[in-house]
């Protein structure tokens, strides 16, 4: 227990008090008892000009508080590095509650530090967290220290009004274009739906939780996935949010890519070589990769092939004509039904017709003498045209 001079004003614990007293001072039991007759003109320490650094800040950040210390007038009121510095939040508003909250407590803080009475020491400054409860609204700190004692706690030294912002959980969804199960090679575009992302949220997309080179926007359009490929996207929202967690996870995408399927499909005719007028039938074979429900339709060609046009009505898999020219080709155009059909629809090989035309046919006949003796042979002879 401190006896003497200091340990009697320390335990009056002055504040800016001015008065006159006589004080016994008690050396020690050896030396006895000392009458000390005096007039003593007593402060002590004050701290003033709280302010807190810039703002707006988060709630559970670390802010920077720069305070004043006016020294007392007398040793054990002076400001020195060993004396603990504690602050104290405010209400939301600004208000001070009866029951302090106090919010962290500094020892050995900047500032230089003398034991000059009553001198001013500027530009002391403390770094302190704020509770992450804190709802957005303006609040105060107001500063306290022990050793020697200041009580801050009511918030007779609170800062000017300063803006807090709550924690918020950012979060972010994500969608396939055209879906999620595709062919592959498709263009698939993934789109980030943020909330709580700020004004310029930034993105990060992955490939089976790899992060994805240059794929930091709020789209990300690839054709290069495979089956069982897994998609999700990391947003981190702008620093006007205060973020908590930092960052938003999307949902986890799982492709179903399907292998591209080769179509083909051959086409016979029953002649490929006829006279005018003569019927042919086309017969369509079993194609590859048609699907269950594959769709037909025949095409004929009358310019050696430049172009085909659809023949009306002609969706069977066998087409039968008598109408064919010279030089008409003839072909069919397969639609699979399979999902990933490559490529579809799909034409045959054309079969070329050559048609012959119809010529009249005719004979003559002439014999060797028309006028005869019984019994005389007579050579008769046929001539065609």
């Amino acid at each position: 227990m401190k006896t003497g001079l200091h340990a009697f004003i320390n335990a009056a614990n002055f504040k800016n008090i001015s008065k006159k007293i006589f004080c016994r001072i008690n050396l020690c039991s050896l030396l006895g008892t000392i009458l000390l007759l005096g007039s003593l003109n007593i402060k002590a320490q004050n701290i003033s000009n709280v302010l807190v650094g810039s703002t707006p800040v988060c709630a559970g950040s670390t802010v920077t508080v720069n305070f004043s210390v006016t020294n007392g007038t007398i040793p054990g009121s002076f400001y020195s590095l060993s004396t603990n510095y504690t602050a104290y939040i405010s209400n939301l508003g600004g208000t001070f509650p009866v029951t302090p909250i106090p919010i962290g407590t500094v020892t050995n803080i900047s500032g230089g530090y003398n034991t000059t009475p009553d001198a001013l020491i500027t530009g002391i400054s403390a770094s302190f967290t704020l509770p992450t409860s804190l709802a957005t609204g303006n609040y105060s700190i107001s500063i306290g220290s022990s050793n020697p004692v200041f009580n801050g706690s009511t918030g007779v030294n609170g800062s000017l009004i300063f803006a807090v912002n709550a924690l918020i959980a950012p979060s972010v969804s994500i969608t396939a274009n055209p879906g999620t199960t595709i062919c592959a090679g498709t263009d698939v575009t993934f789109t980030a739906t943020p909330t709580n992302g700020g004004v310029n949220p930034s993105y990060q997309w992955q490939l089976n939780g790899a992060n994805i080179a240059s794929a930091t926007g709020a789209s990300y359009v690839t054709n290069g996935l495979l089956n069982n490929n897994q998609i999700r996207v990391v947003m981190t929202p702008s620093s006007e949010i205060c973020a908590d967690p930092g960052t938003g996870i999307s949902n986890v995408l799982t492709m179903t890519v399907n292998p591209l399927l080769t179509v083909s499909v051959n086409i016979s005719a029953s002649a490929t070589t006829i006279c005018a007028g003569s019927s042919v039938t086309f017969t369509a074979g079993v194609p590859t990769n048609g699907g269950i429900s594959p769709t037909y339709q025949w095409q004929i060609s009358t310019d050696g092939g430049a172009t085909y046009n659809d023949i009306s009505g002609q969706t069977a898999t066998t087409y039968t004509t008598n109408s064919l020219a010279g030089g008409n080709m003839v072909r069919i155009k397969l639609t699979s039904s399979e999902l990933c059909a490559s490529p579809n629809p799909i034409f045959s090989a054309p079969v070329t017709m050559t048609v012959n035309p119809n010529l009249p046919v005719s004979v003559s006949a002439s014999a060797s003498s028309t006028t005869i003796c019984a019994g005389t042979n007579v050579t008769f002879t046929a001539t065609p045209t």
